[in-house]
């Protein structure tokens, strides 16, 4: 099958990740004009400069990844489940006739898509290929696409690190904790909001290992416990929970084991003021805003679109005993974090104020989201019509 593939993509999944084949895989890259893309739970296993990399792919993923797997005529799924996310709902992969190679120890994802399915570890199985493909002296016909799409996405991602919005937005303080404030060997951990599809899409891992994820069922408040876990593995790195305001709400309890067991973490909240992941997602189906901005209750319409609730999220981990600060902008921003850096005894939680609607949006990417055909709003009707559009261009299975 890649003897026969002009324009072959490989999707670098968790099981890539797990066998520890970072090695394995960019060599298998380079030696035959291969780019990859990241799911989730591969992202990490290989830096972001390596040129073969094209960071995240699908719903979130990035400009170059996307485009260059619409274009493929063969998907090597490696370790990869091609779950909803990374296939865009079975719609990424338009060329005509492309096939896929699913390799995977788990044999039900092996065989997912109609794909060619090889049961086995994704290190060795990358081995045995470079050795025999090899042999055979094979070679993409890429040409210069690969370094075309990624020169254009590091232009595309440095133009949103700096952005200048009012006060700060969540992309801004992204970019500054990537690219200036933390540690290289900072392990980052997110897992629910638009913070996990911003970070597969932009965040640039220059140490292996350091991203970690979940976004599987994109739990709200796995943040703060995995990031307990990940400094109990770790102890000599700083580790940080990036979350939003919604998921800190929901479950931010660990705050106080990590007191208790004396562990110092770093808990970045990015306060948009409510679920705005959700909220986008639901105008986008042309339903009116309902129930996830948190405002207060007009009396005069009975609708919760009064005033934003203001909520001092410093204060309340200062409630647990860990030290709180605020941050407005950009120069606050950069303040707090260098402060936290300093801190050795006790966590320390960040409340950004970012803008709403300050995350990134999608790049040449859909989701199949279900929408009511039949509506007493057109806008709802429109975002079905839209939706059944996409549908048909879906793969079947």
């Amino acid at each position: 099958m890649i003897l026969g593939a002009k324009r072959p993509f490989v999707i670098c999944g968790g099981g890539t990740r797990y066998s520890g084949a970072g090695r394995e895989l960019a060599a298998f890259c380079a030696k035959f004009h291969i780019p990859f893309g990241e799911t989730q739970a591969g992202k990490g296993l290989i830096p972001w400069d390596n040129p073969y990399n094209l960071s995240g792919i699908g719903v979130t993923g990035s400009q170059a990844s996307n485009r260059l797997a619409k274009k493929a005529d063969l998907i090597i799924a490696l370790g990869t489940r091609l779950g909803d996310f990374t296939t865009c709902s079975k719609w990424l992969f338009q060329e005509p006739g492309a096939r896929i190679l699913g390799i995977n120890l788990a044999s039900h994802d092996a065989y997912k898509m109609d794909a060619e399915p090889i049961v086995a570890d994704a290190k060795l199985c990358l081995a045995a290929l470079t050795a025999k493909l090899g042999r055979k002296g094979y070679r993409s016909a890429w040409a210069e696409e690969i370094e075309t799409e990624r020169g254009l996405w590091k232009a595309e991602v440095d133009r949103l690190y700096a952005s200048e919005a009012p006060g700060l937005s969540q992309i801004r303080a992204l970019g500054e904790l990537n690219e200036f404030l933390l540690p290289r060997s900072a392990v980052v951990v997110s897992g629910s909001g638009s913070i996990p599809s911003d970070m597969q899409r932009t965040w640039r891992v220059r140490v292996p290992g350091t991203y970690h994820m979940e976004y599987g069922f994109s739990c709200m408040g796995y943040e703060l416990a995995a990031t307990l876990g990940a400094k109990i593995a770790c102890p000599d790195r700083e580790c940080v929970a990036i979350i939003g305001d919604g998921a800190y709400t929901m479950l931010h309890s660990e705050l106080l084991t990590a007191i208790q067991e004396g562990k110092k973490i770093i808990v970045v909240i990015l306060d948009n003021s409510g679920f705005q992941c959700i909220d986008n997602l639901q105008h986008s189906q042309g339903i009116e805003h309902f129930g996830n901005e948190w405002k207060r209750r007009d009396p005069t319409s009975g609708r919760l679109s009064g005033p934003s609730v203001p909520v001092d999220f410093a204060k309340n981990a200062e409630s647990w005993g860990s030290l709180g600060l605020t941050a407005r902008n950009v120069e606050e921003f950069k303040r707090a974090v260098r402060r936290a850096l300093r801190v050795k005894d006790r966590p320390v939680v960040i409340d950004a104020k970012v803008a709403p609607k300050s995350m990134t949006g999608g790049y040449e990417s859909w989701w199949n989201v279900g929408t009511a055909q039949v509506a007493d709003r057109k806008e709802v009707e429109a975002a079905a019509q839209a939706v059944e559009a996409e549908r048909r261009k879906a793969r079947k299975y």
